[in-house]
């Protein structure tokens, strides 16, 4: 019998990477809880991209068809130019891609994943805690607390670092969004130290919007408001398309973004992490909720069916490092390209459009093929 069936599994933080990780656990029939600090689950954010590596493993955990119903499935990405919205190549997203890699690729509102992920716990009786630290040191623990990680002290030397860049996220109810947003699906902008996005998150066509800019000044707190005054003079220059749907925003959130290296062990003792306290990255490539959801996949799994929670933690860590540290390093690899200026963007723009989209989307196929352990 494995180490993990006759110890107890304790999970520290209820968002994406630990309510995933509970469920994916309670497949191999493994006890498992929660427990959780604040006094609910956490929704803070925006919208959340799942990419077909992590809609497998939702729809595995039976919640493939919930979260197609709450999102919006994308059919292209579109990549134009911030200052005159001129169109760099368009990548398409949609029937082919789906079938290609048997899953589609979504956006959703963060809060409707976070929901259906703690419905599905709560129907299948895993016990959440919340207002609860982390007493006990004994059984399998797993840190899946975030970037600013408290479990993260107790197995590595890694601390979060500002990555000179800030987010700014809100909402735009579908009545106030602009006609054009209906047939862009998931667009992108590309500026000097700067890019916006902007995709609809459901089926009414909410539309969710996001703004980085080059930050020289790192705030640690996870978000705090913003006014569309605080954005705009990142976009000086810029068409007046996207200058309207900042000043549309009336909800606007400023996330500086920190980073945390995936270079060092993701566990110790009893003690392995997951997600962003492992390797918290920037979201150039939408790749960070993905991440966690690999990760929860491959640690269950581990667990399961290794003997000793020594050889999981090994095993886990062998499967995830190569991978996560090449989706970490070509994020921070895209922040930078995105915001090129001079001739650096122009030989970019000219390069993504002689590329085209169907190879430019070929290009990340090693992302979403991915599959689970099973």
């Amino acid at each position: 019998m494995a180490a993990s069936a006759e110890k107890s599994v304790t999970i520290v933080g209820a968002g994406i990477a630990g309510i995933t990780t509970a469920l994916c656990l309670k497949q191999h029939s493994i006890p498992v809880k929660i427990i959780e600090k604040r006094a609910n689950i956490a929704t803070a954010g925006a919208g959340i991209q799942i990419t077909p590596n992590a809609f497998r493993i939702l729809d595995r955990l039976g919640l493939g068809e919930r979260i197609k119903t709450s999102g919006h499935t994308v059919n292209h990405l579109s990549v134009c130019t911030g200052r005159s919205n001129t169109m760099i190549t368009r990548m398409p997203l949609g029937t082919d891609f789906e079938r290609t890699h048997d899953a589609p690729y979504l956006v959703l509102k963060r809060q409707a994943l976070i929901g259906a992920l703690y419905e599905q716990a709560v129907a299948q009786d895993i016990d959440i805690h919340f207002n609860t630290k982390l007493a006990q040191t004994d059984g399998i623990i797993i840190g899946a607390d975030g970037v600013w990680s408290s479990l993260r002290q107790q197995v590595n030397s890694v601390e979060a670092s500002f990555s000179g860049r800030t987010a700014f996220r809100c909402m735009i109810a579908a009545n106030q969004a602009p006609k054009w947003t209906a047939t862009n699906d998931l667009a992108m902008w590309l500026g000097n130290n700067a890019h916006f996005a902007a995709y609809p998150v459901d089926e009414k066509g909410t539309l969710n919007l996001v703004c980085v800019v080059k930050d020289k000044q790192p705030e640690k707190r996870w978000s705090t408001r913003a006014a569309p005054s605080d954005i705009l003079h990142h976009l000086k220059d810029w068409n007046d398309e996207i200058i309207s749907l900042v000043q549309k925003g009336e909800n606007w959130q400023r996330w500086p973004l920190y980073t945390v290296e995936p270079k060092q062990s993701w566990s110790r003792d009893n003690k392995v992490l997951i997600g962003d306290a492992a390797h918290a990255m920037v979201p150039f490539l939408a790749q960070g909720g993905a991440m966690a959801i690999e990760d929860a996949a491959t640690l269950a799994h581990a667990i399961a069916k290794k003997a000793n929670m020594n050889d999981a933690f090994a095993a886990y860590q062998s499967l995830r490092k190569e991978r996560i540290t090449r989706v970490w390093n070509e994020a921070k690899a895209n922040g930078e390209r995105y915001h090129w200026s001079g001739m650096m963007a122009r030989t970019r723009d000219l390069g993504l459009k002689a590329l085209g989209g169907k190879r430019l989307q070929q290009r990340y196929n090693w992302i979403y093929e991915w599959q689970p352990p099973s």
